[in-house]
């Protein structure tokens, strides 16, 4: 403490020795510009900093940005995690059946099901945990009302099932105008996995 009060009194004395051996002119000039690099290095610190705080608002801005993103990212993931569960508890609903006796009770149902002609597989593809299996189905000499009630039977149970494509051909029978209906129709499985 001392050595440093001693270091601090010479340097002070070596300054008013020079200060002392100039005139009042130089000393008002030097005065003049230690003011004026004083307020440079003030104000050059404040620009420092105004510069430095508007980059860290901004990656604070930006991290705030993330992590909102984060937190829906999350939410949908768990919203589509609820929804997954429950498909896959509908899907499991159907495990047993396969699509041709399915079709054969919407046809049941729609009362057609001497019209249904045939369901003939295919393709199988497997996606992950997920079975794809094409199918064609025929249906012959249907109206239009029993073709609407057959497609909502088949779209209204639940069945995982999707309709790819439909072709329909319009006939003529016995003076009345009917339809031969061909589907392409995907129905899909989920494959047991192993854990």
């Amino acid at each position: 403490m001392t050595a440093l009060r001693v270091r601090f009194t010479a340097i002070q004395a070596r300054v008013e020795g020079i200060l002392d051996g100039m005139s009042p002119r130089d000393r008002s000039l030097l005065l003049g510009l230690v003011a004026f690099f004083s307020i440079v290095v003030v104000l050059g610190g404040a620009w420092t900093m105004t510069g430095k705080l508007a980059s860290l608002e901004k990656t604070r801005d930006t991290r705030i940005e993330d992590l909102n993103y984060v937190n829906r990212t999350l939410a949908e993931y768990q919203e589509a995690e609820i929804e997954l569960g429950r498909i896959e508890k509908e899907m499991a609903s159907f495990e047993g059946q396969d699509l041709s006796s399915f079709l054969e009770k919407a046809a049941d149902a729609a009362e057609i099901r001497d019209r249904l002609d045939s369901v003939r597989e295919n393709s199988v593809v497997e996606m992950g945990d997920l079975e794809e299996k094409n199918y064609s189905v025929k249906l012959s000499r249907v109206s239009l009302d029993q073709m609407v009630s057959f497609l909502y039977q088949v779209e209204a149970t639940g069945y995982p099932l999707k309709i790819t494509s439909a072709k329909f051909k319009r006939v003529k029978v016995s003076g009345e105008w009917l339809i031969n209906v061909t589907l392409e129709i995907a129905a899909y499985r989920l494959l047991k996995t192993e854990g």
